[in-house]
């Protein structure tokens, strides 16, 4: 779909204040990498799609790629109190508009796209059924996501030092779960759709396994994907950049939604 505006002009914003310009989501046009701010605008139509659960289902609480960024995780002049207060901050952010309070007790599953390396990959957390999850659409073969944890949180991998936050996030917002989650050992999911070529669509592999992923422990987990050797995998991905760009300007969190449907050539 077209809109007939100009580059600039805001497409997208929600309640909570995610905002996005008209070339900021071309990124999700074939071919291009996708850019994070498109990820955030898909993590605000997943969060205002959640509302509309029953009563009483399992909620899920979809981050943005600002939660935990490399630059928070690594900053050297940041110590441990001053790191929570950033994430405690973008929580806050992130729920700006919901019911839900910032202890995170209304959610079973919290999901973190992390942007690393000019990479994107999921990290789930599962409170009901406390595990923590990594999602990354390369194979383990050549990808460079590692577990390795330390005493020493400045040598901690990412993954470790996004568990060792959310562990301390939790724990100072009087979560109880904060003692189940934090004897808890990542782990990463192999899943039959893995890429060993491309390194263009992980943002595309991303919104998808944001879109899919329910809870933790589901053997051979799927979310549609056909495998890389195949041909069908990047027609797949090329008909989820169309289905993604319309589902984010057409949402019913889109604050531009009628604005844009004028404008849709």
């Amino acid at each position: 779909m077209e809109i007939e505006t100009d580059f600039g002009d805001d497409v997208f914003e929600s309640a909570s204040g995610i905002a996005t310009k008209k070339f900021l989501l071309r990124s999700l046009e074939p071919g291009q990498t996708l850019l994070s701010n498109v990820i955030d605008c898909w993590a605000a139509v997943l969060n205002h799609d959640e509302e509309l659960r029953s009563p009483g289902s399992d909620k899920r609480l979809f981050c943005d790629t600002n939660v935990m960024t490399i630059g928070i995780l690594e900053h050297k002049k940041m110590d441990e109190a001053e790191r929570l207060d950033v994430i405690a901050t973008s929580i806050k952010e992130l729920l700006k508009g919901s019911k839900d309070k910032p202890n995170l007790k209304a959610f079973r599953v919290v999901l973190i796209p992390i942007a690393e390396n000019g990479h994107y990959y999921l990290i789930c957390f599962d409170l009901k059924n406390p595990a923590i999850e990594v999602i990354d659409n390369i194979h383990e073969t050549k990808s460079f996501v590692g577990l390795q944890d330390n005493d020493d949180y400045n040598k901690k991998d990412t993954v470790l030092k996004v568990k060792h936050m959310f562990v301390a996030y939790l724990k100072a917002m009087h979560n109880a779960k904060w003692k189940e989650m934090k004897t808890v050992e990542p782990k990463k999911l192999k899943m039959t759709w893995q890429t060993k070529k491309n390194s263009i669509d992980c943002g595309v592999f991303v919104m998808r396994h944001m879109e899919a992923y329910k809870e933790s422990g589901v053997k051979n987990w799927e979310c549609g994907f056909k495998t890389e050797k195949s041909n069908k995998q990047d027609t797949q991905i090329s008909l989820l950049r169309q289905k993604y760009a319309a589902k984010i300007l057409l949402s019913k969190a889109n604050l531009h939604r009628d604005s844009v449907i004028q404008k849709t050539s």
